[in-house]
């Protein structure tokens, strides 16, 4: 009986098996391997990118990943990476362009949309953080992570009815979330609803105890 036959392995294989095991250095010298058969391969280039943003070498990051996006501009994954690189460096301003960028490609990305909403908060503009959210949450209203950033949002704007609201909405999905319970005891407070929020703080140390 004739021996079944495997296709061997390639480069990006095992760089991609070492890189998912978090064998960082294995998978830098497997992706400049096969970027030296393929130099203009800009999903190998935008992967020894992630590598190197992880090694802390963001310098070389920006460069990979800048040229992968040069190669394959219509990639709106690449552009959500340089975004986090730039957010590595604390430049907002150019991770949220990135990720705007993303969005245009892929308007339907949670990933896209929930980094820029992360992004316009570390900037301080809140209610266009808060309308990035709401876009999310108009597509997916179970999103847990942007119901939760808006709630604080709702908080930080000092708006405490929408954030009992959405707190709510969130508790209806995750009734155990200790940490939506206790915010929904912060927001009303805030809305002076004393005997609401002295209810959410008791259930929530309940809910964790420690």
């Amino acid at each position: 009986m004739p021996r079944e036959q495997h296709p061997m392995p390639t480069p990006v294989d095992a760089a991609l098996a070492h890189h998912r095991a978090g064998r960082l250095d294995e998978a830098a010298t497997l992706y400049l391997q096969s970027l030296e058969a393929q130099p203009d391969c800009a999903f190998v280039l935008n992967m020894l990118g992630n590598v190197e943003y992880q090694r802390n070498h963001v310098d070389d990051a920006l460069r990979l990943i800048g040229r992968a996006i040069q190669i394959e501009p219509s990639s709106s994954t690449y552009r959500i990476t340089l975004g986090h690189v730039y957010r590595r460096l604390d430049d907002l301003a150019s991770a949220a362009t990135c990720y705007r960028a993303a969005l245009l490609l892929s308007p339907e990305s949670c990933l896209a949309a929930m980094s820029l909403a992360g992004a316009l908060k570390g900037q301080g503009e809140l209610t266009a953080a808060s309308e990035v959210l709401q876009g999310i949450l108009a597509r997916d209203p179970n999103h847990l992570q942007a119901l939760g950033m808006l709630g604080d949002l709702w908080l930080e704007l000092e708006r405490p009815a929408e954030a009992i609201r959405v707190f709510r909405q969130f508790l209806a999905i995750d009734p155990a979330s200790s940490d939506a319970t206790f915010r929904l005891g912060v927001a009303a407070n805030q809305q002076g609803e004393p005997a609401l929020a002295i209810a959410c703080f008791e259930k929530a140390i309940s809910l964790r105890p420690d």
